[in-house]
């Protein structure tokens, strides 16, 4: 009897013998990968949408060689358009700079880099010249072709030289992208009002104090750098309306050591970003029981290096965590564990602000900037 598929096997000692298993399709062999592909990269997500999209388009025209020459024309020109589009939308947030607050300036330049934003639009704009000038060539070259295997190599041509473009300029697609994620996410701070900058050195209390006093609800853990970007609230302080208060990530001390890590890196850039961006008066908050991880005498060696680096603005330093350690330093103290002394500084707070209430001489010159 044949080995048929599901068939019984009769063996030589007359018995039954388990059916045999059924036949296996050959694997076919993993596909080659294309010439200069990137797997998973941005520039390859826009370079698969735009191939793509250029395979919809169909041809027209009376001979073999009018289709042909009709469907590599219209190809380039859909893969080109698409392409140039994702460049230009990435670009577009960002073309208007100057309308930017400082503050959001100050937060796109902390979080990207010093000068990466321009590095970056300027290479996506070269980028779209470039794109541009190759599909121009082809244009020129496909009228003049008269061979088929001509037009695919056309094709093939730009195809290749938009691909190593767009690679090129691989990081700077992330780039605009990080900055456009930032624009959504990053507060907005009012320019026409007064602005109050709480920082001090990590895990003192800061987000603790700004939720207390204001509209925000910042995270709060006791671990340092539970705050890695600005976060803004609002508190009514005077009757001239609220009080713009910002949150900050915590600044280090000024020992001479560098800051170590891409988290603490960043969490400077951010909290200095806030307070060379805002004009208005500064919260110092201390923590006199150290148990925020810096000492006392730390703390101290900041305050006087912002005083130093920041002579023109008013800052106010604040002991908290009095529930732990009470001082006999004149500083204003409070506890946001239990609430003392959270009133009379809002009080306190609400005496400065009023120094800085802008006048409506200063509003009309910000608006008419």
């Amino acid at each position: 009897m044949g080995r048929g598929r599901g068939l019984i096997r009769i063996g030589l000692s007359g018995g039954t013998v388990s059916p045999a298993p059924p036949r296996r399709k050959p694997r076919s062999p993993p596909a080659k990968p294309i010439p200069g592909r990137k797997e998973g990269t941005r520039a390859q997500e826009i370079l698969d949408t735009a191939f793509h999209q250029a395979t919809k388009i169909s041809s027209s025209g009376r001979t073999r060689i009018d289709r042909g020459r009709s469907l590599t024309l219209r190809k380039i020109t859909r893969a080109s358009s698409v392409l140039l589009r994702h460049l230009s939308r990435r670009r577009a947030p960002f073309r208007k700079w100057d309308t930017f607050s400082p503050f959001t300036q100050a937060l796109l330049t902390a979080r990207l880099g010093e000068g990466q934003l321009e590095r970056s639009m300027r290479r996506l704009r070269v980028a779209e010249e470039r794109l541009l000038r190759f599909r121009a060539e082809e244009e020129r070259r496909i009228p003049r072709i008269e061979e088929k295997d001509d037009f695919r190599k056309s094709l093939k041509r730009y195809y290749g030289r938009a691909s190593s473009v767009l690679h090129e300029i691989e990081e700077d697609i992330v780039v605009l992208e990080r900055g456009q994620s930032i624009l959504r996410r990053s507060p907005v701070l009012d320019a026409s009002a007064t602005t109050l900058v709480v920082i001090g050195l990590p895990n003192v209390g800061k987000s603790s104090l700004v939720s207390l006093l204001s509209s925000a609800s910042p995270k709060v853990a006791a671990y340092p750098f539970t705050t890695l970007n600005a976060i803004v609230g609002h508190a009514t302080l005077t009757r001239a309306g609220a009080t713009q208060m910002v949150d900050t990530p915590g600044l280090l001390e000024r020992d001479g050591r560098p800051v170590r890590g891409a988290t603490a890196v960043q969490a400077e850039r951010e909290a200095i970003a806030a307070i060379e961006s805002t004009e208005g008066p500064i919260v110092f908050l201390i923590d006199p029981s150290e148990t925020c991880g810096w000492t006392l005498e730390a703390q101290h060696q900041l305050l006087l290096h912002l005083r130093t680096r920041y002579p023109e603005r008013e800052i106010l330093p604040v002991e908290n965590k009095i529930d732990l350690v009470r001082t006999d330093s004149p500083n204003l103290k409070i506890s946001c564990e239990t609430g003392e002394g959270i009133e009379e500084l809002r009080k306190v707070l609400g005496e400065i602000v009023s120094r800085h209430i802008p006048s409506w001489e200063d509003l009309y010159e910000a608006t008419n900037a």
